[in-house]
């Protein structure tokens, strides 16, 4: 176990330099990464294959960073955005204004209808991303 962080190591492979020796032929190279998970370093290999097909950010995470970062700077916080959002479904519905929360619910089956119909991982991303406001709705309401 590791009791204090690593410093930078100019030896250390980074994942550019990786990258590079990936396109020049190697086929398996391995590198020294910190985990974000747990903070300890560990071996990464990499292969021609994430060349060829780069992975990508999980549904979760670019919900997640969607939900807390660029979409909250253009849309305003989630509670604030959807209580807007709740205001005008209510004039148009000529009711009550719907909750936040059940406004991140119907948000939520929009995009499972989307989905339904055909596939796109924006659909995936966005359905994350809904339940997430949903879920920040319901903790606003509670405290």
């Amino acid at each position: 176990m590791l009791t204090e962080e690593k410093k930078y190591d100019p030896k250390m492979r980074h994942t550019e330099n990786v990258l590079d020796d990936l396109k020049d032929g190697n086929r398996k190279v391995e590198e020294e990464t910190r985990c974000e998970n747990c903070g300890l370093y560990h071996i990464q290999t990499y292969h021609q294959c994430m060349i060829d097909n780069p992975p990508e950010e999980s549904i979760l995470k670019e919900a997640e960073g969607l939900v807390n970062g660029k979409r909250q700077w253009a849309y305003d916080t989630p509670i604030n955005n959807n209580t807007r959002i709740g205001k005008i479904w209510g004039v148009i519905l000529g009711t009550d204004p719907v909750p936040p929360e059940t406004v991140g619910l119907m948000m939520c089956g929009l995009k499972i209808a989307r989905e339904v119909h055909r596939h796109t991982r924006d659909n995936l991303v966005d359905l994350a991303g809904y339940a997430h406001v949903t879920q920040k709705c319901i903790e606003a309401n509670e405290n």
